[in-house]
């Protein structure tokens, strides 16, 4: 069993809308780029961590103290976990959860701010290339079924990625936010085309246009849940008894023949929809308002902290 442990030191930051984004490229120049498994990277990790519960592979977002909060460097280090549970034949399912209160509060404040503000804006679209939008095309290749334990408030990019996973289960934490528009971005993670497809296109606009939180209910009453177990710190536990049980009734070559027809029709669609967002959102930084709106959002939680 593979199991990575890692403790985190880092500085405290505040939960905050994903600034991580798109770029235009041709499809066909990156959705074969996620990068091959490296045990060394695996094992040292201390912000994304694996470990094996039966047939499932866990993928923890473990910088509890920032809200697991995302690092450029995380996307990679995701990626390789999927390349790894891909790989083992005894895994049928991966699923993704945050350690601590968080499932993630999208991008860490500090770096984004950082990166938007301060850096060259083709430079920020190339690094972006390597991050969410390979993870975002990662998940929509990836052949075996990809699971969502959301522990509790997801924010941004981080919550507009559930439209692509095959199962979301909830707590009574979990809460959903995507709040694009609010920091001069655009819908990302295919959720132009997950959200509606899900609540409808009335209820998707008003989510993106009033930037409002849906609760646990919210969420499966909208169709962006399909599970809550009521449950506190021994929720992942309890949603990976469930999950392996589930699974354990399934032949392993149904599940993977049963999740490939399942996508079929919409494969295009997704990864259409993934350059879609990027040609809008590299568009986007280059009219410099989201630099404009980031520095007002870290200038807000800069003065919050100053006061702590």
């Amino acid at each position: 069993m593979h199991v990575v442990h890692s403790t985190v030191n880092d500085r405290v930051t505040f939960p905050v809308a994903s600034a991580v984004l798109m770029l235009s490229l041709p499809v066909a120049a990156w959705r074969f780029q996620t990068p091959p498994p490296s045990p060394l990277l695996l094992n040292m990790s201390q912000d994304v961590t694996g470990s094996t519960h039966g047939g499932v592979y866990v993928i923890t977002l473990n910088r509890p103290n920032q809200g697991n909060a995302l690092r450029m460097d995380m996307y990679t280090q995701i990626m390789q976990h999927l390349a790894t549970a891909r790989s083992d034949k005894a895994i049928r399912a991966v699923a993704i959860t945050g350690a601590g209160r968080f499932f993630s509060t999208g991008a860490d404040v500090a770096e984004a701010a950082q990166s938007i503000m301060g850096g060259d804006v083709e430079e920020l679209i190339q690094r972006l290339y390597t991050g969410p939008v390979a993870l975002t095309q990662a998940i929509i290749d990836f052949p075996k079924l990809v699971v969502g334990l959301v522990n509790g408030p997801v924010v941004g990019y981080p919550a507009a990625q559930l439209g692509i996973y095959d199962l979301v289960i909830v707590n009574d934490r979990a809460s959903f936010q995507v709040p694009f528009l609010h920091l001069g971005i655009v819908p990302e993670a295919c959720s132009s085309v997950t959200l509606p497809a899900a609540c409808g296109h009335v209820t998707a606009t008003e989510l993106l246009v009033s930037g409002k939180t849906l609760n646990c209910d919210e969420m499966l009453k909208f169709g962006l849940a399909s599970q809550k177990i009521a449950a506190g710190d021994d929720f992942v536990a309890k949603a990976l008894t469930s999950l392996n049980e589930q699974l354990g009734k399934c032949s392993g070559a149904s599940l993977l023949e049963g999740k490939k027809l399942l996508l079929a029709p919409k494969r295009s669609v997704l990864t259409a929809a993934n350059k879609q967002e990027a040609d809008a959102l590299a568009e986007r930084f280059r009219s410099g308002e989201p630099a404009r709106r980031f520095a007002k959002v870290f200038a807000g939680l800069s003065a919050k902290k100053s006061k702590i």
